[in-house]
């Protein structure tokens, strides 16, 4: 689900650490990582990810009324699962719990999927450690 990009550490990072995201049409995973990669070291630091969260949050705002809810996403009401998921992602960033994600909330929200990538835990997601969560994720299957 997009929405997961945003929220729950999203971006492109997600589709460079799973297969099945990587591989959606028009997705290229070297070009969103370069993308996110604002400096060209070769790395997403903590503010470029955020940095990259937040640019995606005028496309997720498909209504234009300042804020990313369930009204962004009319179909996910059709399926249970994915309006759950839905739900659990706005929560995790909506501060005033209204249901809704504004952007200084989405500033403020934590980015867990960062932190597990940044599995070396120096402020930054490099290529490599990418590879590692991609290749975990594939025994998982």
């Amino acid at each position: 689900m997009r929405l997961a990009k945003i929220f729950g550490g999203g971006l492109l990072v997600v589709a460079l650490a799973f297969p099945a995201g990587a591989q959606r049409p028009g997705r290229d995973p070297a070009a969103a990582f370069a993308a996110a990669d604002a400096n060209g070291d070769g790395s997403i630091s903590r503010t470029e990810y955020a940095a990259a969260r937040e640019a995606r949050f005028a496309r997720m705002d498909r209504n234009g009324d300042g804020a990313v809810s369930r009204d962004d996403f009319p179909r996910a009401g059709q399926r249970p699962q994915a309006a759950a998921r839905l739900d659990e992602l706005i929560a995790e960033a909506d501060g005033d719990h209204d249901g809704r994600v504004t952007k200084a909330e989405l500033a403020e929200a934590p980015i867990p999927l960062f932190e597990r990538l940044d599995t070396n835990r120096d402020g930054a997601v490099s290529q490599s450690e990418l590879a590692a969560l991609r290749e975990e994720a594939g025994r998982r299957r």
